[in-house]
């Protein structure tokens, strides 16, 4: 079993000051994610109202598969994993998020299996028509 190393009070002091220092001066790596982090969170919540706005019930069913509106989820097309190291209004938009029902957002996001893709039919994204394409 590996043990630790104990910091001497010098390099204490010396991380606490890089940990609460001004931007700029030492930041750690989890403060910079943080920051990242809160930018994109942000974003989410905005487009999130936004899109629950637009779409007043799921993008492909139209509520009919899922009577519960307040389960609806926010699906992004492109994926959040494939996006990643854009700006947050790149990664998240009403362009690229539409509400579906969990029944929906199951078949797209492939669970037990992707049963179900998105054609958009103009170049709107979501913000234009679309078509939930069943897979065979």
């Amino acid at each position: 079993m590996l043990r630790r190393k104990r910091r001497t009070p010098q390099q204490q002091a010396a991380l606490k000051f890089k940990q609460t220092s001004p931007q700029g001066i030492g930041r750690t790596r989890r403060q910079i994610k943080d920051a990242k982090d809160d930018a994109h969170a942000l974003q989410k919540i905005e487009t999130h109202d936004q899109v629950w706005v637009r779409d007043l019930t799921c993008r492909y069913c139209d509520g009919t598969r899922w009577k519960f509106r307040e389960d609806d989820q926010m699906h992004h097309d492109p994926p959040l994993s494939a996006t990643r190291g854009l700006p947050a209004e790149e990664r998240t938009n009403t362009k690229t998020c539409g509400r579906v029902c969990p029944k929906c957002h199951e078949d797209l996001t492939g669970t037990i299996g992707r049963k179900m893709t998105t054609k958009f039919l103009s170049d709107r994204g979501f913000d234009g028509p679309i078509e939930g394409v069943m897979l065979t």
